[in-house]
């Protein structure tokens, strides 16, 4: 004998698969599609919960966890973004946990390192050297070059990404401060006539506090540009005194490992001066070696 159901109790269960279906979908866990270890960034499938800002957590094959942010959502795709991971510790089609806590209670290191560690995120520690030689200036009517050595130096920067801010867009602001080491000036030049300088000759020394707005063009790619402010110690040059002026510098940044990077720069750095000189400035070409935190 065949049990015969009526068309309401079939439409109805009918229904229910299909709510249960689609709940399914639309509250699935997001999965990993890709991993970007030098920018500490996830590329994962999109759900009706990974909205922008929203907290994930990833687990880890050591038994520890991640927390990754959502940063740029679209339809198929959704981008997120950790503060400190041990990326290599995650893998392709892994599933992810929606975070149990506010942002706030979310920071700190998830490699389990000291605290201070994962403060120093974003920053580095530079050396250089310049091979600008030459400082052109300005004598009344009359212009002038002093001829003086290339010169080594050291500094510091931080680099603040703006890519949650921006939804996505690979920009960063970045601030630092270089000491560049006396540089001996051998001679200088007005109508044709050089002199040589004899003795104790002057020597200049420049503390330059700088800002740039920097452009990633991929992974391990940048560009940058941005203002500087120098300020010069003149040692050994009689009556004659310089001053902190505004300059700009631009450049191209290359990164070989999450932790070493290097920058070629082209600045112009520009002073003030006492006297009848007026409008002196060092360009040139610097070259720089980062160790990134």
């Amino acid at each position: 004998m065949k049990k015969k159901y009526d068309k309401g109790y079939l439409m109805k269960t009918f229904l229910s698969f299909v709510c249960l279906f689609f709940s399914s979908v639309a509250f699935a866990a997001p999965t990993i599609k890709q991993v970007n270890g030098k920018t500490d960034q996830i590329a994962v499938t999109t759900t009706r919960e990974t909205t922008v800002g929203s907290q994930w957590v990833a687990n880890m094959k050591t038994g520890g966890q991640c927390v990754f942010e959502v940063v740029q959502q679209s339809n198929s795709v959704t981008l997120m973004e950790a503060d400190d991971c041990n990326m290599a510790q995650l893998r392709v089609g892994q599933k992810l946990e929606k975070s149990l806590f506010t942002a706030g209670q979310t920071q700190g290191s998830a490699k389990g390192g000291p605290a201070w560690l994962s403060k120093l995120k974003g920053f580095s520690i530079i050396g250089f050297y310049s091979t600008a030689d030459e400082l052109p200036y300005k004598a009344g009517n009359v212009s002038g070059t002093v001829s003086a050595e290339n010169s080594f130096g050291f500094g510091a920067e931080y680099n603040y990404s703006l890519t949650r801010a921006t939804q996505g867009l690979p920009l960063a602001v970045v601030g630092g401060l270089t000491y560049e080491m006396a540089r001996e000036w051998d001679s200088f030049s007005e109508r044709g006539v050089t002199t040589n300088y004899v003795g104790n000759k002057p020597t200049l020394s420049i503390w330059t506090p700088y800002l740039n707005a920097q452009y990633n063009m991929g992974e391990s790619f940048g560009v940058f540009a941005g203002m500087n402010y120098s300020i010069p110690r003149l040692s050994d040059s009689g009556t004659l005194k310089m001053k902190s002026d505004l300059g700009y510098q631009m450049g191209a940044s290359l990164s070989f490992t999450e932790s070493i990077a290097a920058d070629a720069i082209y600045r112009w750095l520009n002073f003030g001066a006492n006297s009848n000189i007026s409008d002196v400035s060092l360009d040139g070409f610097t070259i720089r070696g980062r160790y990134i935190f």
